[in-house]
């Protein structure tokens, strides 16, 4: 039987034990997670710190926003990333008479029977 298990905290996955269709128990590990925004405010805060930076609560504030601001980075980078990759398939559906079709070339059954 499957089940759908839902992990407790959102975070990055650093480690997948998990084998569908494996028997697991109460005591099985299947994913490592990690909130890696800490890891982030933690940089930031000892960089501030050791630059002598944090010497009021206003100061804290944007220590905090500048390490979520390198959590931000990465993650827009990737998304600008892969929207950049799939734009030749996204936008490959239109001939240039703008007839759908398939990507690749796919002809659908009739067409092929019609082209022979």
């Amino acid at each position: 039987m499957l089940i759908t298990v839902r992990a407790p905290i959102a975070g990055t996955v650093l480690e997948k034990k998990a084998v569908q269709g494996h028997y697991v128990g109460p005591d099985t590990m299947l994913y490592l997670l990690a909130d890696l925004m800490v890891v982030y405010l933690e940089q930031a805060y000892e960089r501030w710190r050791g630059e002598g930076r944090l010497r009021t609560t206003q100061d804290l504030i944007a220590c905090a926003l500048d390490g979520a601001v390198l959590r931000v980075r990465p993650l827009l980078m990737t998304v600008g990333m892969n929207l950049v990759g799939l734009a030749p398939v996204m936008t490959d559906f239109l001939d240039d008479d703008d007839t759908p079709h398939h990507p690749g070339g796919v002809r659908e059954p009739a067409e092929r029977d019609a082209a022979a």
